[in-house]
Parts: C-alpha cells; structure tokens; sequence
C-alpha cells in the first residue's frame, strides 16, 4: 500500500524513485508519474539512468506533482469518506 511519504513528496513536486508496494499503481502511473524498483540491482539501474536524463526524471516528478494536486488531496480523500459514509449509513 502506498504511504505517506509517496504523497508528500510527489505533492512537493519531488522525483520519487520507490521500492514497489502493492496498490501503488492504482495511485500513479509506474514509470511516468513515479518510478519503482523491485531489487537492489534495479535499484542501482535506476539511479544511474535517472541521474542522467534530467529531462524524464523532471517531467516524472511534474506529472507527479500534477496527479497529486487533482486526486490525491486531504481534501479529496475527505470527500471520499464523507460519500463512503453516507452510501453505507455508518
């Protein structure tokens, strides 16, 4: 499950380069809003070529910034639990 730290980040329009969790996808687009590792060598991998394409590793973090600041708002999830509520009368 995604934490925190993805929202803070990406919200501060940071690149974020991620160990992979479960459900991450379904907050961002892998490899176009955020970019994820599954082992230490991809890892490695990764921060070499992020390292030297300044041009993907800020568009990622714009396109990050952008996704945070239309769906993954206190306001938004807000709104989100005040529909969940009031469809399942809790």
């Amino acid at each position: 499950t995604p934490i925190m730290r993805d929202f803070e980040a990406t919200g501060c329009g940071a690149f974020l380069l991620s160990d992979y969790c479960e459900g991450l996808e379904k907050m961002f687009v892998l490899g176009e809003e955020i970019a994820c590792f599954h082992t230490t060598d991809e890892l490695i991998e990764l921060i070499n070529f992020y390292l030297k394409n300044h041009k993907k590793r800020n568009s990622i973090a714009c396109n990050a910034q952008n996704r945070c600041y239309r769906e993954h708002t206190y306001e938004k999830r807000m709104q989100e639990m005040i529909t969940f509520i009031s469809k399942n009368h809790f």
